[in-house]
């Protein structure tokens, strides 16, 4: 969760920094329920919606990519009235030893929304993370006293 919120707040501050209007966590009423995407870019003429995510190893970065997009999609209608082109969806997907999903880069990157050293940033951040939460797990299940062994 914490390497999540740190991407999120990274791309977010990026965003604004860009000369966007950001929103963090909207709610919106979906076709099956609420939908929370991470963060609403409005550009001068564009509306991304971008939802950040983590995957594992056996999970490939495309399909997760694709799944946030599909997911998000059914808000087209809800965000079509705006003075804009049509929302782009999409996500930053990263799997936990920092390697971003090719499309997620492209996108981002083509939207004008990150540079190739946010990348790069964001993959060394979710290293440090990982190094965090590996010393963190080391700690609670390690066995710092003297073993003693008994052959007896």
């Amino acid at each position: 969760m914490k390497r999540h919120n740190g991407w999120e707040n990274y791309l977010k501050s990026g965003c604004e920094q860009r000369g966007n209007t950001v929103h963090a966590e909207p709610l919106f009423d979906g076709p099956n329920g609420a939908l929370k995407p991470d963060l609403v870019v409005y550009g001068r003429d564009q509306i991304a919606v971008i939802d950040v995510q983590v995957v594992n190893d056996q999970f490939p970065l495309k399909v997760g990519h694709g799944n946030k997009v599909s997911k998000y999609s059914v808000l087209k209608d809800k965000l079509k009235g705006l003075p804009t082109r049509e929302p782009v969806f999409t996500s930053l997907t990263m799997n936990w030893r920092g390697a971003v999903c090719g499309a997620s880069a492209e996108e981002l990157l083509g939207l004008g929304l990150i540079s190739r050293r946010d990348l790069k940033v964001l993959s060394v951040r979710c290293l440090e993370f990982g190094i965090e939460g590996w010393r963190v797990h080391r700690k609670m299940t390690s066995f710092s006293g003297r073993v003693m062994y008994d052959p007896g």
